[in-house]
């Protein structure tokens, strides 16, 4: 017999446990005290936006440096863009394919997309997105290929991920 209160679900979408700006603030608050008033809005608004929620860890806010040269990077976790490509009715998939070495490393990107004649890809180089921190000195394949992945299916969904932030 079916429980007409779902009372078993895993998470339910009410008004409770529904992602509000009261909500956000109050995470950034006890999360990234660094963060300026506007910064903290700029950072409501995107999450809002594109409904992402950064205790699901879809959606960081990381500011760096001081005064003028002060600038806020607001990253969408990649998973993210997998997820809402995979909840789209035409993705097909897609496949990864390295090439050279070094700083001349690639990655591209093919997706499939079941009402396209033509797949879309892209290809992207390491000396273009190295960051040279620990993650991209230790592990530049997993790196390179999440933005290849995450620069490819926005071409193939330019609606779904219009305007969204990019992944670190």
């Amino acid at each position: 017999m079916a429980n007409e209160n779902n009372n078993n679900a895993v998470a339910t979408v009410t008004e409770e446990n529904k992602v509000t700006q009261k909500l956000l603030m109050d995470y950034l608050k006890q999360t990234n005290s660094n963060l300026l008033q506007n910064e903290m809005a700029q950072f409501v608004a995107i999450a809002t936006t594109f409904t992402l929620t950064p205790w699901k860890r879809e959606v960081y806010a990381i500011a760096y440096g001081q005064g003028n040269g002060r600038k806020l990077s607001i990253i969408v976790g990649y998973e993210v863009y997998l997820r809402r490509a995979e909840e789209f009715p035409q993705y097909d998939g897609y496949e990864t394919k390295f090439n050279g070495t070094g700083a001349d490393m690639s990655c591209t990107c093919i997706v499939y997309r079941k009402d396209r004649n033509h797949p879309i890809g892209a290809t992207v180089f390491l000396r273009e997105y190295t960051q040279n921190n620990q993650m991209w000195n230790n592990k530049p394949h997993v790196m390179l290929e999440k933005v290849a992945i995450a620069t490819a299916l926005r071409r193939a969904f330019p609606s779904v991920f219009n305007g969204m932030p990019y992944i670190a």
